[in-house]
């Protein structure tokens, strides 16, 4: 049975696998490795400060000749939006470019939206993937990549309240949920 994940995206590529209880970490530069620990994304007296944009990506493990999966779809747990100040937009882009630190023209919907009711749908409704085995519409390329790239971006406000973010506002899990095929 395929194992479904959420992947973040690095430059060009898929990289770094996020564990089940991973953290999607946003900063106020586009830096990799260490140099990110010098690059917070801090609150602003006046206006919004705004984070590089994070990509994601969606992808199955495992898979065997029979796994069809089918309607991927992104969605936050009901009331999980922090209080005023904070903000997360999320949209999908089909190819990949270098993350925005501006006004992101992708990620424009508002995350907190995409609830399980509401999701952000990822694939074309009843379009199956998998190993060319299972006779799937869509054939999982071998780094097992699914749908379009997930880009996210915060915005901060002088209403956010100052201090660590997990600390003060707690976790946001971002789920994706998807349907077995027979």
């Amino acid at each position: 049975m395929a194992t479904v994940k959420i992947v973040e995206v690095g430059a060009g590529n898929v990289t770094d696998e996020l564990a089940d209880d991973a953290y999607v970490v946003f900063r106020s530069s586009n830096a990799t490795g260490d140099a990110l620990a010098t690059a917070p994304l801090v609150k602003p007296n006046a206006g919004v400060a705004r984070s590089y944009e994070k990509w994601l990506k969606v992808i199955a493990k495992d898979l065997v000749a029979a796994d069809k999966l089918a309607n991927f779809q992104l969605y936050v747990a009901d009331g999980s939006a922090p209080a005023a100040g904070v903000s997360l937009q999320v949209g999908t882009s089909a190819n990949k470019v270098n993350p925005a630190g501006v006004d992101s023209t992708v990620a424009t919907a508002d995350l907190f939206s995409k609830t399980s009711g509401a999701p952000l749908v990822l694939t074309v409704a009843n379009s199956t993937y998998g190993l060319a085995a299972a006779n799937p519409n869509n054939v999982i390329a071998q780094d097992g990549q699914i749908g379009p790239y997930i880009v996210l971006q915060m915005d901060l406000t002088s209403q956010a309240t100052t201090g660590d973010f997990a600390t003060t506002y707690g976790d946001i899990p971002i789920s994706v949920k998807y349907d077995v095929i027979p």
